[in-house]
């Protein structure tokens, strides 16, 4: 009798170790899934991060050839630009929603 009590503490003591494993397990997938898509997203951005160097030294070429002040006065302008119809595009949406209604 006291043999099987024995095995029985042996079985349920299995039971709980490797309850805990799968658990462990699971905890460690879903973290190694989690590090894998940071991963991705950090040669996404490093590869951004490239591209956008390049970017940045052709924009100073530009610079240096043309000259900062039209360089920037052409920036500036093209903003205003884009300030203009982004105004433009809001107010034909805000009297579309006001005929809507």
């Amino acid at each position: 009798m006291k043999m099987v009590q024995v095995m029985r503490s042996i079985y349920s003591a299995y039971l709980d170790i490797s309850n805990k494993f799968t658990k462990l397990q699971a905890a460690y997938n879903r973290e190694r899934s989690g590090n894998e898509r940071l991963t991705n997203r950090l040669e996404e951005v490093l590869d951004e991060n490239r591209e956008l160097r390049i970017v940045a030294a052709d924009f100073g070429r530009i610079k240096a050839v043309v000259g900062s002040e039209k360089v920037n006065a052409v920036i500036n302008r093209a903003k205003q630009q884009e300030q203009i119809e982004a105004e433009q595009k809001r107010a034909i949406r805000r009297k579309y929603n006001r005929e809507a209604r």
